[in-house]
C-alpha cells in the first residue's frame, strides 16, 4: 500500500522535474539572488514598417548570448552581439555592435511577453563608446512592435 507521505514525495519529485532552472545573476547594481529562469532561447524578429531586426539567443551558463541585427530602411543598419541576464522580470544586458565602421556598446533591456520580447527605450547617457540608460526605472517598452519568437533561419 502506498502511504500518503510517499504519494506527496512522488508528486514533489515530479513537479521538480518540470520546474525552471535557478540561476544566480551577477552584480551590476542589482542584488545577487537566485531567480527562476524561464527559457528565452530561440530566434526573434521585430518589424516596424520597413525596419526589421533579428536576434538569436542561446544559453551560455547563466547568460543569454547571440547575434542581433537591426536593418533600418534608408538609414544606418547595425550588426552585433547581445549578452543578457534575467533580472527580476526583465532581460538586461549589453549590445556590442558595428555601425558605419565604428564599434559601439549600448545597454539593452527587454520585457518578456507571450512568446515575445519588448525592447526598452529611454534617456541615454554616453561614456566613451558606451551608451547606457540614465533612468532605468522609467524605461518605456515597445509593446506594439515586440521581437516575436520565430523559427530560426
Amino acid at each position: 500500500m502506498i502511504s500518503p507521505l510517499n504519494s506527496l514525495c512522488a508528486l514533489c519529485f515530479l513537479a521538480s522535474c518540470n520546474s525552471p532552472e535557478a540561476i544566480t545573476t551577477p552584480t551590476d547594481n542589482v542584488d545577487t539572488k537566485k531567480i527562476a529562469y524561464v527559457s528565452y532561447v530561440g530566434c526573434y524578429q521585430m518589424v516596424i514598417e520597413k525596419d526589421t531586426a533579428y536576434m538569436e539567443l542561446k544559453q551560455d551558463g547563466d547568460r543569454l548570448v547571440g547575434p542581433l541585427v537591426y536593418k533600418r530602411f534608408e538609414k544606418d543598419s547595425n550588426t552585433g552581439n547581445v549578452v543578457l541576464l534575467q533580472k527580476k522580470d526583465r532581460l538586461v544586458g549589453w549590445y556590442t555592435f558595428q555601425s558605419e565602421g565604428m564599434a559601439s556598446v549600448r545597454q539593452i533591456v527587454f520585457l518578456p511577453g507571450n512568446n515575445n520580447l519588448s525592447e526598452g527605450y529611454g534617456d541615454l547617457g554616453v561614456k566613451g563608446d558606451t551608451a547606457f540608460f540614465k533612468y532605468p526605472a522609467t524605461l518605456q517598452f515597445e509593446i506594439k512592435h515586440p521581437f516575436n519568437k520565430v523559427n530560426c533561419k
